[in-house]
Parts: structure tokens; C-alpha cells; sequence
């Protein structure tokens, strides 16, 4: 049995449990209660692992809508909730909507959390991605590398979450066509995965084979393939 197959069977099983856990509280606790609600979210989470976005969107906007109700709009569950939402709405091409949710989001923790704060941070980056898709690159940079300074300053060059700005900085830096920028970031960042994270960390991985796709649009194949 492939790897594939027992991931996508431990999840079937994790979502059978959810589901039974879930109906329980709701008779139990009631549908409104928050630990009702965070039962229902986590089934919502392990759907979109199975690649059932649809029906993790129902259950999100569900949850949304009644910790708005119970918890305010600025409850750090709520958030959280709606931050899961844009995600879920990103995955299916719903653009446009996760990008106002996910302003919204930022805005809000800018005012509760502020700006430097991990969570903000995490809100910003994920803003970044969704203009990034969205081919608005001129502003997805600019978030991206306030996130990135911010982090160097609070966290420091090698931290993970560091590290991911980094590389997704790189990325931007690429689609815009500055190829070299792309690459010099990419080598930093490179050099301070497989130091920190080692080799063989996700992370890094992704950031080798980021690199190689650079180096070979800049027509280095030898490197490129050293890379792949």
C-alpha cells in the first residue's frame, strides 16, 4: 500500500470520528456552543486535506456566522475561523472573496493584536499569496516585504517563518522577472534552510527546487540540473 493510500485512509477515519464527535456535541453542548463550533471546524479542515473544498466552504461559512454571532467580529476565534474560510475560498477560485475576508482579517488584528504581532504577520503573508494569484504583484510585494522586515526584526534571519517570507519573496521577485534578485535571495535562503532546517526539511526541498527553476530561467542548466 502506498504512502498516498494510508494517508488518504488515516484521514477518511479522522473524518468518520469528526463527524461522530461533532453530532454528539451538537446534541450534547448545542450547535452554538465554541466547542461545538471548533469540533465542526476541525472536520472542515480535514475535508480540505481530502480535497473536498466544497463542503469544508459550507461548514466554514457555518462557523463564521455564528461566532460573529456569539463571539463578535473580533474574537480571536472568529478570526481564525474567517482566516480558515479565505483559504478554503482561494482553493476554489473564489479570488476576490478571500481577498476581502482576508483584509479584514489583517485590519482587525492590526487594531487588536498589533503589527508586529505573529498572528498579523501570518495574516499578512497569506494576504500577500492571494494578490500574488491574483497577478497583482506590485502590492503583493510590497506586503511581502513589509511582512519579511518585520519578521527579520521580530524573529530574526533564521527563523522559519523567516525563512518562508524569504522564500516567498523570492517567488514574487520572480514572477515580476527579476530573475537575479530571485536568485540571490533564493541562495540566502537556501543556505540558511539546509543550516537551520536541514537538508532534507520540506522547506528546503521546495526552496532547491525553486532555485533550480530560477537558475534555469536564467539559462544555467548545469546548475539547474545540480539542483534537481
Amino acid at each position: 500500500r502506498s504512502e498516498n493510500e494510508r494517508k488518504s485512509n488515516e484521514l477518511e477515519e479522522a473524518k468518520k470520528l469528526q463527524e461522530q464527535c461533532s453530532d454528539l456535541m451538537v446534541k450534547k453542548l448545542g450547535v452554538e456552543h465554541p466547542d461545538t463550533l471548533t469540533s465542526i471546524g476541525n472536520l472542515a479542515l480535514t475535508l480540505k486535506a481530502l480535497g473536498d473544498h466544497a463542503g469544508a466552504k459550507k461548514i466554514e461559512e457555518q462557523v463564521v456566522a455564528l461566532r460573529e454571532k456569539h463571539s463578535g467580529p473580533e474574537h480571536p476565534d472568529t478570526l481564525k475561523s474567517i482566516g480558515n474560510l479565505s483559504f478554503t475560498l482561494r482553493a476554489l477560485g473564489e479570488h476576490s472573496r478571500a481577498k476581502r475576508l482576508q483584509e479584514l482579517v489583517l485590519n482587525l488584528m492590526k487594531k487588536k493584536l498589533g503589527l508586529e504581532h505573529p498572528d498579523t504577520l501570518t495574516s499578512m503573508e497569506n494576504l500577500a499569496l492571494t494578490l500574488r494569484e491574483m497577478g497583482n504583484l506590485a502590492d503583493a510585494k510590497s506586503l511581502e516585504e513589509q511582512g519579511l522586515d518585520l519578521r527579520k526584526k521580530k524573529l530574526g534571519i533564521e527563523h522559519p517563518d523567516t525563512l518562508k517570507s524569504m522564500s516567498n519573496m523570492a517567488s514574487i521577485l520572480l514572477d515580476l522577472g527579476k530573475l537575479i534578485d530571485a536568485k540571490n535571495l533564493q541562495e540566502q535562503c537556501l543556505s540558511l534552510m539546509k543550516k537551520h532546517l536541514g537538508l532534507e526539511h520540506p522547506d528546503t526541498l521546495r526552496n532547491m527546487g525553486n532555485m533550480a527553476f530560477t537558475i534555469k530561467a536564467l539559462g544555467d542548466y548545469a546548475n539547474a540540473k545540480n539542483l534537481e
